[in-house]
């Protein structure tokens, strides 16, 4: 087996290694994360005030209606 395949093997059968890795160094995860996701596409804190504020203006005219 290759040493690829002996540290996935191992690591498969201890998970409780990456936890202690990521807890230890958090920052690998964000760097993971950065050549994996796209940042550009991910919603800012402006993005989710005007989606709030369109679900609460949504909400408002639903309250208006009254049902039979």
């Amino acid at each position: 087996m290759s040493l690829a395949g002996e540290v996935r093997r191992v690591l498969l059968e201890h998970p409780e290694i990456l936890v202690e890795v990521l807890t230890a160094k958090p920052e690998v995860v964000y760097e993971a994360l950065a050549r994996l996701m796209p940042w550009q596409n991910l919603a800012t804190k402006e993005d989710l005030r005007r989606l709030e504020e369109k679900h609460r203006h949504r909400g408002e005219k639903f309250k208006n209606i009254s049902l039979p």
